[in-house]
């Protein structure tokens, strides 16, 4: 007869140690793990790597007038209205003029200081409000810019372009360190209003006339759809023929 060990647990006991050490080498490559996506930026997510953060930033439009210019052109003036509306919109303290001293346009830019303040009046700014500066130009034979600048918030995330990694990313399931940079930088750029990162937008106000209108439309039993006529759907059915 065979006699049975009084420990059983003698036979399992290296099996057990070896489980042990099987589970304390996987901890402690988790935690290598772990570790390293703290540590090394291209175990982050994009939008982690590179965050979009809030900074003030000058806003700059420039205007180019020549040395025989009697002013703005149209083109100018378009321009200068439409920077305008951001500036009412998303203009942060004091509107900036900067004219150029010492170039060769920079008799014809100081002639041209009047029609910018007339823009600015017709856009709702404050003409006597604007800050006129002069900066000088190294080059006399050069066409300097006058530029009107105002600060506003702006999205930014941090410089792109690094494709400097030393270590081969598919090979470490990990990401270049440029990846998502630009798509990050460009979604600050397509906001309206940085802030609405930071806060919600309030709600709009309803159209009160079309409401109205199609609650009169619903208590007689009429659609309520916006009608389009014939000559407007064979216009969009014919779009790319």
């Amino acid at each position: 007869m065979t006699r049975r060990s009084q420990f059983p647990f003698q036979r399992t006991l290296p099996l057990r140690l070896g489980l042990i050490g099987v589970a304390a080498v996987a901890l402690a490559a988790c935690s290598t793990s772990a570790h390293q996506s703290q540590s090394d930026p291209r175990y982050l997510n994009y939008d982690e790597r590179h965050p979009l953060m809030l900074r003030q930033q000058e806003h700059s439009l420039p205007l180019l007038v020549g040395e025989n210019a009697n002013g703005l052109t149209r083109g100018d003036r378009t321009a200068l209205s439409g920077f305008m509306q951001s500036y009412a919109s998303q203009g942060e303290g004091a509107l900036r003029i900067r004219v150029p001293q010492g170039s060769q346009n920079a008799h014809a830019a100081s002639q041209a200081l009047g029609e910018i303040h007339d823009v600015v009046s017709q856009a709702g700014g404050n003409p006597s409000a604007v800050l006129v500066e002069r900066y000088h130009v190294g080059n006399p034979t050069a066409h300097a810019p006058i530029m009107v600048i105002f600060d506003r918030l702006e999205a930014v995330t941090n410089e792109c372009g690094y494709w400097g990694d030393r270590i081969n990313p598919p090979l470490e399931q990990s990401d270049f360190y440029n990846f998502g940079c630009a798509s990050q930088s460009n979604l600050g750029a397509m906001l309206e209003d940085p802030r609405d990162l930071v806060r919600p937008r309030g709600v709009g106000y309803p159209d009160a006339g079309r409401r109205a209108e199609v609650l009169a439309a619903y208590r007689r039993g009429e659609p309520t759809a916006t009608q389009v006529s014939e000559e407007a759907q064979a216009a969009v059915s014919e779009v790319g023929q």
